[in-house]
Formats: C-alpha cells, sequence, structure tokens
C-alpha cells in the first residue's frame, strides 16, 4: 500500500457519497468536476494530488478539482509542515519503515517510531481480519500468526484463540495457546465503563433534517473549526477527523453556505482524552437559519 493507493480510496469514497454525481460513473465525474464540484476530502489528499507522483499521467480533471478547491488546498499547503527527508529518519529503520515516514510524512514517522519502540504493535499482528473485527466476534479455535522480529519477517508464532472469559472482577478474560502454553489475558470492559457513564455518546443526525449534517466518514472527531453562532460559508474549514491513521478536514457543503452553528455536540481530542468515536450518521453539527 503506497500513500497515493491511500490517496486513491479516500477519492473514491469521496465519490461515491457525493450525491451531485450521479450515476457514478466516469463521465458523470468529468462533468461534475468541470462544472465546478467539490470533493468533501481532506486537505492532505488535495496536498497528494497537487504532488502527483504516479506511472499514470495526470488528468485535466485533476488539476480542475485542485482549482475548484484552491481554498482548501492552500490551506493545507500553507501549514508550515516540515517534509520529512530521508536523513531525517534512524539510521536503524527498516526500508518498510523509511517507506511509511517518507510516503505519509509526520503521520507516517510517528508511527513508524510508534512500532520501533514497541508502543504501538499491531503491525506484528499479521491477520488483519482479526485486528479489524468486529469486536468480541472472534471464534474459539481461530489461528493467526504474529511477527516477532520485525527485522526477520520469517520469524513468526503461531497462536491459538481459545475463546472469551469474565474474571471475577468483570474483566474481559482472552485465552490464547502458544506452543502448548495456555496464556490468558484481562482487560476492562469497555461496555461496562461506558454504562458507568452518564453520557451516551454522539447521536444520531435526524434523516431529512436539514439543520442536521450527519457524520460520513467514520473516524474520531480531533477540533471544529467553528464556534456555536459562526455563520459558515461554503468551502470553509468545518472540522477535522482522523480516519485510518490519516487526517481528515471537512470543509462545509454548499448547500450549508450562509447557515448558523446552533450546537456542536460533539467532543474532540484533548491531551487526556480521546475525540468522540463517529460513526455514519452521526450527528456532527447542528445548524439554524442565521436570520433566526
Amino acid at each position: 500500500v503506497t500513500p497515493f493507493s491511500e490517496y486513491k480510496l479516500r477519492l473514491g469514497i469521496a465519490l461515491m457519497i457525493e450525491p451531485g454525481i450521479e450515476p457514478k460513473t466516469a463521465d458523470a465525474v468529468r462533468k461534475w468536476v468541470n462544472g465546478g464540484g467539490r470533493l468533501k476530502v481532506g486537505g492532505d489528499v488535495l496536498v497528494g494530488l497537487k504532488r502527483w507522483e504516479t506511472l499514470c499521467p495526470k488528468t485535466p480533471e485533476v488539476d480542475k478539482l485542485l482549482d475548484n478547491m484552491k481554498d482548501e488546498l492552500e490551506a493545507a499547503m500553507g501549514q508550515g509542515t516540515k517534509l520529512i527527508k530521508p536523513e531525517d529518519l534512524p539510521a536503524s529503520f527498516t526500508p518498510e519503515q523509511v517507506h511509511t515516514a517518507l510516503g505519509y510524512q509526520q503521520k507516517g514517522l510517528d508511527f513508524a517510531t510508534s512500532q520501533a519502540k514497541g508502543t504501538d504493535l499491531s503491525p506484528l499482528l499479521l491477520a488483519p481480519q482479526v485486528l479489524h473485527a468486529k469486536p468480541r466476534s472472534l471464534k474459539a479455535g481461530t489461528s493467526f500468526e504474529l511477527l516477532m522480529d520485525p527485522q526477520n519477517p520469517a520469524n513468526r508464532a503461531q497462536i491459538e484463540f481459545g475463546g472469551f472469559g469474565t474474571s471475577a472482577k468483570k474483566e474481559i478474560v482472552m485465552n490464547f495457546m502458544h506452543e502448548g502454553v495456555n496464556l490468558q489475558v484481562a482487560m476492562p470492559d469497555p461496555d461496562a465503563a461506558a454504562g458507568a457513564v452518564v453520557e451516551s455518546g454522539p447521536r444520531k443526525a435526524e434523516v431529512g433534517n436539514p439543520m442536521h449534517m450527519a457524520t460520513v466518514v467514520p473516524g474520531e472527531l480531533l477540533s471544529y473549526s467553528v464556534n456555536v453562532g459562526d455563520v459558515l460559508s461554503a468551502g470553509g474549514p468545518l472540522c477535522v477527523l482522523e480516519s485510518m491513521k490519516m487526517e481528515m478536514k471537512i470543509s462545509v457543503p454548499d448547500e450549508l453556505d450562509g447557515m448558523k452553528v446552533l450546537d456542536l455536540p460533539c467532543k474532540g481530542r484533548t491531551k487526556e482524552k480521546q475525540g468522540d468515536i463517529l460513526a455514519p450518521g452521526d450527528l456532527l453539527v447542528e445548524f439554524r437559519e442565521a436570520s433566526k
């Protein structure tokens, strides 16, 4: 997976959720872009398009889309983020970590650094069907592999999942079998913790309510770029989400131009706490007409 394949995925999602593009054909996309259309994508995707470096020639519609979203592009280009270069990387980085850091820049460098320190071990799990499955859906008897040494891909361990249980402290207990030895791992039950909190988390946007903006792409809310009482301007910054370890800057849709922010119901990330985890359909922003 390369950085540009990540951008292509997010561009594809933006095209599929754009109601102005129907039917979902190449000709319809060209017509929409050439008519001034703008996509709901983060600034980093626009920067990736601006720096187009692929084996395929860039089409005129790419430049047209960038022109349609020049304010968002300029904002992303003007953030002043330092360009990560090969000489900025630790000599101990593997070729894979170098690729990650140079391709994804600061996000990639942070991820590769945490992996090297052992603070993020998810890359060692050679089983995406386990890592990304629905919580507590793994069946007893499922086998998977762990990468024991990032420097040696051949050094792997065979693990068999033995099933879930509950401890006397109401913790979740997970049983694993490795080389004939049964291992148990306990962790707090997140559902029990959630049940102890009065707040119920993000509420759903009302379907058909023009004053509700629903979340489209799932992710963690990092911050809002507007405040209650602000009058919105089409194309202006609205909020920042993190999805698939990439920041996505959400812009104000054209249909919300001139609307006033009534409520920002979600909580952004702080130094102490994670931001609200939003799913498609969750209420992101509530508005009212500016004259009211």
